[in-house]
């Protein structure tokens, strides 16, 4: 089922490059603000008065920069952004390949359809992958030269159950990329499913039932270990909704 074609893989890495480009300067952006801003944020709150609702929250995420760090990059800006680009790389999967009319021509390769969608599939994970785990890394020399100690042990750990809860929103991008022939309605229907998987995350006794709980690295927050049972629980369930955008694939009528 897990079948790669290299020309395929490499057609959709060349597609894909200023996607995978943009997703790398937003994160190495942000990590930069983020490494540098902590010495200014904690200075601006000195002087401001704190609504109620937020005092708690702010206080308890500036109390040292080690929590600062994680806040804003696994709670907020990695997570964020990474189901944005996530969503971008799934939706124009094979949605455009119809909408371009290129549908016909690339399917009637000798290659199965089933190694035609791993390709693009592996092609997209891989530059998440990448962007996600070098952009976590330049994290380190940005917040020493900043000044401040990073914790790189505990942000690496973090890194597996990451981009594991990344591809399960790959994968169901796929679906909605193979069910939809137009990749803006694809990146619609994801973008709803996406919220209502979602809503769990709301409620603290049911935030564990959350994709977003998994994708923020929530577990690993709390003893810094890297849980590899919900890796490995993330990694099975992006293969199952592959697997569901393959069969679908393999039924369509082109």
């Amino acid at each position: 089922m897990l079948s790669l074609n290299r020309q395929v893989w490499l057609k959709e890495w060349r597609e894909n490059r200023w996607k995978t480009i943009a997703f790398g300067l937003v994160l190495v952006v942000n990590a930069a603000v983020t490494a540098v801003f902590f010495d200014q944020l904690t200075r601006i709150l000195k002087d401001i008065t704190i609504p109620k609702w937020a005092e708690g929250q702010l206080v308890n995420q500036m109390a040292a920069y080690p929590t600062y760090v994680w806040a804003n990059w696994f709670g907020k800006n990695l997570y964020q952004m990474a189901t944005l680009f996530l969503v971008l790389y799934g939706m124009s999967a094979m949605a455009s390949e119809v909408s371009r009319g290129t549908s016909s021509f690339l399917l009637s390769k000798p290659v199965r359809r089933g190694t035609v969608l791993f390709s693009k599939w592996l092609s997209s994970a891989a530059g998440f992958a990448l962007v996600t785990v070098v952009s976590t890394l330049l994290l380190y020399p940005l917040s020493l030269a900043a000044g401040h100690t990073y914790e790189i042990g505990r942000h690496l750990a973090a890194l597996p159950m990451v981009i594991a809860a990344g591809l399960v929103v790959l994968s169901l991008s796929f679906v909605f990329s193979v069910v939809f022939d137009d990749p803006v309605k694809a990146g619609g229907a994801a973008t709803l499913a996406l919220l209502v998987l979602s809503f769990p995350s709301w409620f603290v006794k049911l935030r564990q039932w959350s994709l977003f709980y998994y994708l923020s690295a929530g577990p690993v927050a709390a003893d810094g270990s890297p849980h590899w049972g919900f890796v490995l629980l993330m990694l099975v369930l992006a293969v199952a909704v592959y697997a569901v955008a393959q069969r679908l694939l393999e039924q369509k009528d082109f």
